[in-house]
């Protein structure tokens, strides 16, 4: 009789595991790592850019004349000069459009985005993506000098090319996962995305200081050099699928084989469905929903944050590096933490998927809203332990992105994955817009009260998910997607049409069944 350990292995379909530390699974998930870094530093950098691109308000040339005679003096002309290098006269409202710029092509493109990673081979998606916006990141310096106007339109075109990225992402780490190993797998290629926002600020400030490289130019230059290395690698090292890199050992894509029966590598054609029914389908909104309060938390943590902490605590949280980079930090580790306990959970102690999303999203929504709690109700004199707090928060909260529902498409429809990706990102991204506005509505006089009132706001999203997640939550595969065309019926390839109609499953038939067992 076998032992009961062995019994809760074979039920999640456990079999020989072949060493993830010398695999090349590990090596695909650690190269969507840099390629997500390398993204989020380009998404990133303007916002720090800008500070080296447009002139601060100019002195009258008296007021210059005397600076510059005291600056030969004490042979600091140089520091003087140089807080005049902006190149631009941008107002206040022409630059919050262009920081915006990027989202507005992103959202609105997010949803045909994953369309297109269902429909084409993702590894050529991600490689496109990369070179497409190494070419507009090449462009922006010199066109931005001909008109101001070149940036916004260039700004949203890279936002539009990089919206496939992350769903054809999100596919390659699932074809290229083992029994349990897609959220640690994950949790680590997603890390690379906090890693990168957390790398643009440095980054940036250093070369906008070069400037026998071009100041603020070379930072558009070294993100799009950056892309484009990326991209030749990708063609080199990425695939689809385990099945087709010509790289791997016989033994990992025969493991990798047996755990991804629901991979739909060949992209198979299957009947069409209208967008209307995955907008009806609860699955698809819990996850858009959990996309969306983890952005809008993520959101009034990381913008609103340092103004909460100067004007409620009167502590300048960017003044100290350390502190600064502790939120990314716990990003960091949450996120590939998440993974690793919901294999443990799933693989190890023989728990449901469904169980095991809701036990890490009870943890990943309930600690932060313990934390931010506590952090609202502080005395103003405890800033170290309200940054602290607040950095635990952020990274609990991504327990729920690594483990919760929104990674979870796979479980509901493996073959859609892309556009499932597409619509709960769609949604989930809204909160850039919105938390700054909600934030600025509601704290005018920037008081301790006023802030305590908004982030109630949060803490109180945070509960009502965790409560929709933990009654409603299924990770089952959803009747829209629960067979899929023999390849004999499968029709030809569908054009894209104005419905945006996605391909479905359709009721497998007795003779279907009878001709597969005839093969097999």
């Amino acid at each position: 009789m076998a032992a009961p350990q062995q019994m809760k292995k074979e039920e999640v379909g456990f079999q020989q595991p072949c060493s993830l530390l010398t695999s090349w699974r590990l090596r695909i998930t650690l190269f969507c790592t840099l390629g997500g870094m390398v993204l989020m530093i380009a998404r990133a950098q303007t916002s720090f850019a800008i500070l080296c691109m447009v002139q601060d308000e100019l002195p009258s040339e008296g007021d210059v004349k005397t600076s510059n005679d005291s600056a030969r003096q004490s042979g600091q002309l140089d520091e003087t000069v140089s807080s005049y290098q902006g190149e631009f006269l941008w107002d206040k409202p022409f630059q919050g459009l262009v920081l915006s710029a990027y989202f507005y092509g992103y959202v609105a493109t997010l949803i045909p985005a994953g369309w297109l990673t269902d429909r084409l081979r993702n590894h050529r998606v991600l490689a496109v993506s990369a070179v497409v916006q190494a070419g507009i990141l090449a462009l922006m310096p010199e066109l931005t000098r001909l008109h101001r106007y070149s940036f916004i339109v260039l700004r949203i075109l890279q936002g539009a090319a990089a919206s496939v990225f992350f769903p054809a992402f999100n596919v390659v780490i699932r074809n290229w996962s083992g029994a349990g190993e897609f959220p640690l797998l994950f949790g680590l290629a997603w890390s690379g995305t906090y890693l990168g926002s957390a790398a643009a600020f440095p980054l940036s400030s250093t070369l906008c200081q070069q400037h026998q490289l071009g100041g603020w130019t070379a930072i558009y230059y070294g993100s799009g050099l950056g892309l484009a290395l990326w991209a030749i690698l990708a063609c080199v090292m990425l695939n689809e699928t385990p099945q087709h890199m010509r790289f791997i050992s016989g033994v990992e894509k025969s493991f990798l084989a047996s755990h991804n029966g629901d991979s739909r590598s060949n992209k198979e054609q299957v009947l069409p469905v209208s967008l209307c029914v995955l907008m009806r389908n609860l699955q698809v909104w819990i996850i858009s929903l959990s996309y969306f309060v983890v952005a809008w938390f993520f959101a009034a943590m990381n913008i609103t944050l340092p103004t909460f902490m100067k004007e409620g605590f009167d502590f300048d949280i960017e003044e100290n590096g350390f502190l600064s980079a502790l939120p990314s930090l716990c990003m960091c580790l949450f996120v590939v933490l998440g993974g690793k306990m919901f294999a443990y959970l799933h693989v190890n102690r023989g728990i449901s998927k469904t169980n095991g999303r809701k036990i890490m999203s009870m943890i990943g929504l309930l600690l932060p809203s313990c934390c931010m709690a506590v952090l609202i109700l502080l005395p103003a004199s405890q800033r170290i332990l309200g940054v602290l707090l607040s950095s635990v928060a952020v990274g609990a909260s991504c327990l729920v992105t690594s483990a919760g529902p929104v990674t979870a498409a796979g479980d509901l429809a493996p073959q859609y994955t892309g556009i499932i990706c597409g619509i709960a990102a769609s949604i989930g991204n809204t909160p850039g817009f919105l938390v700054p506005l909600v934030a600025a509505a509601m704290t005018p006089n920037g008081t301790l009260q006023e802030w305590r009132w908004f982030f109630s706001i949060t803490v109180a999203l945070m509960v009502l998910l965790a409560v929709l997640i933990g009654t409603l939550w299924r990770s089952e595969l959803q009747p829209f997607a629960a067979a899929v065309l023999p390849p004999a019926a499968a029709p030809g390839p569908q054009p894209f049409t104005g419905s945006m109609e996605f391909p479905t499953a359709a009721p497998a038939t007795a003779s279907g069944a009878a001709t597969e067992a005839e093969a097999a």
